[in-house]
């Protein structure tokens, strides 16, 4: 009996001694599955907020885009109220002068010439004559 008893205890020992060892290697792989898990959210984290800030960037930039388009767009039209303005001045300008009255000088015979009437004055044989 002393024998067997022995046995089962040793039986148990080692029974123990392996439910201890499956315990212990459940508890690392928990930890490590725990751990892993851990680092995976950090890096969609990480990864999130870079594509948050490439976002806000983006956003900057097309808000930036419509501004110079929209001060490109406002100064296009101001030059155009611009020449408008000046067009409509010179305009107003010419309907208040008298209006211009070209006078043709007539030749013996009573034809207007053909080519304006030389110049003179000038220094004799000069090329700008």
């Amino acid at each position: 009996r002393e024998e067997e008893a022995e046995e089962d205890s040793r039986a148990a020992a080692a029974r123990r001694k392996e439910r201890e060892e499956a315990r212990r290697v459940l508890e690392e792989a928990a930890t490590e599955v725990a751990r892993s898990e851990r680092e995976a959210d950090a890096d969609a984290a990480r990864r999130r907020r870079e594509e948050e800030k490439e976002e806000a960037a983006a956003a900057v930039l097309r808000r930036r885009v419509r501004l110079e388009e929209e001060e490109a767009q406002e100064a296009e039209l101001q030059r155009r109220r611009e020449q408008k303005a000046i067009a409509a001045e010179a305009k107003t300008e010419a309907s208040a002068r008298p209006p211009i009255e070209f006078s043709r000088r007539r030749v013996p015979g009573g034809r207007a010439p053909a080519t304006p009437p030389p110049k003179t004055g000038g220094a004799q044989g000069s090329p700008f004559d």
